[in-house]
């Protein structure tokens, strides 16, 4: 159907283009932040979303502990204690969603 379109064909195209420009951008930046290329040495963690933490967290010195990492971006299970008993209930919807989502 969208073949039928030149004009839908070429907005898609134009933004294929930006999309390409923008991850040229952000693997430039990735290179020189030394932070960002150490995320990137963990797997699974590609140079998006190195950087993305990178930009999101800052300085990890300003964290206690990865626990209290983890806690800020929303990323450690709601927890729910009751008579000494810990029960974990999940993920918590709090904190970035973007680098949930990373």
């Amino acid at each position: 159907m969208w073949r039928n379109h030149p004009a839908l064909l070429q907005h898609l195209k134009e933004l294929d283009r930006q999309v390409q420009e923008l991850e040229h951008e952000i693997g430039q930046w990735h290179r020189g932040s030394e932070p960002s290329k150490r995320l990137d040495s963990i797997p699974g963690i590609g140079p998006i979303t190195a950087s993305a933490l990178v930009a999101s967290a800052g300085d990890p010195r300003n964290f206690k502990n990865a626990r209290q990492f983890a806690t800020s971006i929303g990323l450690v299970p709601q927890q729910n204690s009751s008579g000494g008993k810990t029960q974990l209930l999940g993920i918590s919807k709090r904190g970035d969603v973007y680098l949930q989502r990373c």
